[in-house]
């Protein structure tokens, strides 16, 4: 019997819901992030988002055989408030469907891209 290849995991980043320049976002539209300050948003980009995904590739680099997939940086510009945005805000734009803060098409693209990338890659090494 041939034994199975070593496991490999793959750790993704949060990807850019909140832009650096949150003058962009619109305080009260449920298409952005509802009642929520501009210095709320900093905060959370700042002192939660950020940390969070370097939280999850210090992670990645403790483990032999993980990989960690960076879709903060590949959708830099694409956040909730920006016109070409990958995510949706608390509500889709231009309906009152509930979104929640959730990557739309574009973003799942993006993911979708950066993830077969780390997994082409993997099979290649």
């Amino acid at each position: 019997m041939i034994p199975a290849p070593p496991r490999r995991s793959r750790r993704r980043a949060y990807p850019t819901v909140i832009p650096a320049d949150t003058s962009r976002c619109r305080v009260g539209s449920t298409e952005h992030f509802g009642r929520l300050s501009r210095g709320d948003l900093d905060w959370l980009r700042q002192d939660v988002l950020e940390p969070l995904n370097e939280r999850i590739k210090a992670s990645a680099g403790t483990q032999q055989a993980a990989t960690f997939i960076d879709l903060y940086e590949s959708s830099q510009g694409h956040s909730v408030c920006d016109g070409d945005n990958w995510a949706e805000g608390l509500t889709a734009r231009g309906s009152d469907q509930l979104s929640l803060v959730h990557p739309n098409a574009a973003g799942h693209r993006n993911a979708a891209h950066h993830v077969a990338q780390a997994i082409l890659n993997a099979v290649g090494d």
